[in-house]
């Protein structure tokens, strides 16, 4: 009497790694930072993945390597005092003002609410654009205006908005700026958790104040893990924004609804969705369950 032991492919090759293969990212994004970009090249340094707009520590020491749920790589940052500067190739100033940026982040506490895992500089006068993201959903997105640089009642704004998040959460960041209709530009924020892709907050704010032919002056400098307390010297003491980015895309345009939830459900493939090789062992560890045993003669 023999035992027979036939093993299915989908047994060893789990759905999910089917699945992974055909997801993307919507093309078109002129930056990516991805975890492990960063020091492939040099201590202190995140490649830009499409190669235009590396950034690098004012501090590298402070930066130090996590991961995410499912063990792919992320930068994690920790000090006050430090933050990573960038220089765009592309200013959004003009008739061009539009902007999504998405971030795979994880929220480690708070610092300051103009703190978050991007800006970018105003071309003049103080300010620009950045998100905050803290633990206490006290946060602060702002997107400078050129035409009234320094004048607070003209900047499209989002104060304290957004809802409290456990310390360690792992989400989607996203922040779309659209500056071309002059007289009524509009900013959108929402923070979507990784881990089944469900809202915690969705914020929109809108101007009036802009006068026509004022446009969102948004320059070629930023920063990763600073918010706008890292984009001017005079605030570098409490510039650095606490939590991880594993990936960073920003785009030179507005994206739709549609296209940003097919980032969400690609970032949550690539990030939250056991790796191949992880995935691959808890195929193997489920074999014994799993098997079909046919008598023969």
């Amino acid at each position: 009497m023999k035992t027979k032991i036939t093993i299915g492919l989908a047994t060893l090759i789990p759905l999910t790694l089917i699945n992974s293969a055909s997801a993307a990212l919507v093309a078109g994004f002129d930056q990516r930072y991805v975890g492990s970009g960063f020091g492939a090249t040099s201590a202190g340094t995140w490649d830009d993945a499409v190669g235009s707009a590396d950034a690098v520590a004012n501090i590298p020491a402070s930066f130090t390597a996590t991961t995410t749920p499912n063990g792919s790589d992320a930068v994690a940052n920790s000090t006050a005092a430090s933050f990573l500067n960038f220089t765009r190739a592309n200013s959004l100033g003009g008739t061009t003002g539009m902007l999504t940026i998405q971030a795979v982040i994880r929220i480690d506490g708070t610092v300051d609410d103009r703190s978050g895992p991007f800006a970018l500089a105003q071309t003049s006068g103080w300010g620009g654009l950045y998100m905050g993201a803290q633990t206490d959903g006290v946060n602060n997105i702002r997107a400078g205006n050129i035409g009234n640089s320094g004048n607070n009642t003209t900047v499209l704004r989002i104060d304290n908005g957004g809802s409290a998040v456990t310390t360690g959460t792992w989400g989607i960041y996203t922040l779309v700026v659209d500056g071309t209709q002059n007289t009524n530009p509009q900013l959108t924020a929402s923070f979507a958790l990784l881990s089944d892709l469900s809202n915690v907050f969705s914020l929109t704010a809108s101007s009036t104040a802009l006068a026509t032919g004022t446009n969102l002056g948004l320059g070629t400098g930023g920063v990763l893990f600073g918010g706008e307390r890292g984009t001017t010297d005079a605030n570098n003491t409490t510039g650095g924004w606490n939590g991880a980015i594993a990936d960073l895309v920003v785009y030179d345009s507005a994206l739709n609804s549609s296209q940003i939830s097919a980032n969400n459900a690609e970032f949550k493939t690539l990030y939250q969705v056991p790796e191949p090789s992880s995935a691959l062992l808890i195929g193997l560890g489920a074999l014994g369950l799993l098997m079909r045993r046919r008598r023969t003669a």
